[in-house]
């Protein structure tokens, strides 16, 4: 049973809060190449928004989530699949734990999140989750499919300044972030065929020079490296696994999963962010965090706040 296997970020662009990468690792009947999850699981997942109570939408965050809008939509994803895996967090700091473990523990240097909680879901009713899990559950042993993970790794703005300045580029942070995460997960399995499929990084065409240190045993062989698409070949004949990165490719479930996962860490770090700052300045307006109106946070913060001393590279990202 060879793996089918999505990766995707959500954090690349913003100058407040953390740079999230997610994957998704699905087991799976047949080549990986033929499998179209979405077909097979259509039972309990849709790829587009839906108002039907027994489906889960699985596809890009940016359709699923408006800023500052309502969670339901990403919740109602990430909560039955995580439950699929035998997880089930109630609050904020335990789902950071689930996903992001170590990665989501280097938050506590921040004082926004070292005493936030909250319950979790926010926008859904537990007993939604049941339901929508039992549907999935249904659908993946139905179609001898499998949800195997579902992992995070979170860079706050420390660690993503520190990469960031070694690696010269904040895509080859990315790349090599992912890459990384990959690597990892791969050394948790056992061997076998595997398909994966990631979002394009900043629109970067040329992946060897990341792929290549992280997968030394093998030769890493090019197949194509285009705008449309970049993919990669590595190991044995028997365990072949493939990369891409793809404009799109979100359209990818296993992909699509990971964009949720990352987006709704991603938010969560940006609801703490911004209920601390609510807290100490009630008049400030709330911020997601990208450029221009980060700059406007930061000198909101900064003019109201006369002993505010914490170093800038520990809570701004400097690209």
């Amino acid at each position: 049973m060879p793996y089918l296997i999505g990766t995707d970020e959500a954090g690349y662009g913003p100058r407040l809060g953390p740079l999230v990468v997610s994957i998704s690792v699905w087991h799976v009947e047949g080549p990986p190449s033929d499998v179209e999850l979405y077909g097979r699981l259509d039972t309990a997942i849709t790829p587009s928004k839906t108002a039907e109570t027994d489906k889960i939408a699985i596809a890009d965050s940016k359709v699923l989530y408006k800023s500052h809008g309502s969670l339901a939509g990403l919740e109602r994803a990430i909560f039955p699949a995580l439950s699929c895996l035998g997880k089930e967090p109630r609050d904020w700091r335990t789902l950071w734990e689930v996903l992001a473990g170590d990665s989501g523990a280097l938050q506590q240097n921040l004082p926004w999140y070292q005493h936030y909680n909250e319950p979790l879901p926010v926008d859904i009713r537990p007993n939604a989750i049941q339901h929508l899990k039992e549907q999935l559950q249904s659908a993946l042993e139905k179609t001898e499919t499998k949800l195997l993970r579902l992992r995070s790794v979170a860079l706050f703005p420390e660690q993503f300044n520190r990469i960031t300045g070694q690696l010269g580029s904040k895509g080859a942070t990315l790349s090599t972030t992912t890459l990384e995460l990959i690597a990892h997960i791969l050394d948790e399995l056992p061997p076998d065929e595997a398909l994966i499929i990631c979002d394009k990084h900043g629109g970067r065409n040329y992946y060897l020079p990341a792929l290549q240190p992280q997968f030394p045993d093998h030769f890493v062989e090019v197949l194509c490296e285009s705008r449309a698409l970049s993919a990669y070949q590595f190991g044995p004949p028997e365990h072949r696994i493939e990369i891409r990165f793809q404009v799109g490719g979100e359209s990818f479930l296993p992909t699509a999963l990971a964009s949720l996962a990352s987006k709704y860490l991603r938010e969560l770090a940006m609801r703490a962010f911004n209920t601390y700052w609510r807290e100490k300045i009630p008049q400030i307006r709330p911020t997601a965090g990208y450029p221009a109106d980060a700059e406007r946070m930061r000198r909101d913060i900064e003019s109201a706040n006369s002993d505010f001393d914490l170093p800038s590279e520990r809570w701004w990202r400097e690209k």
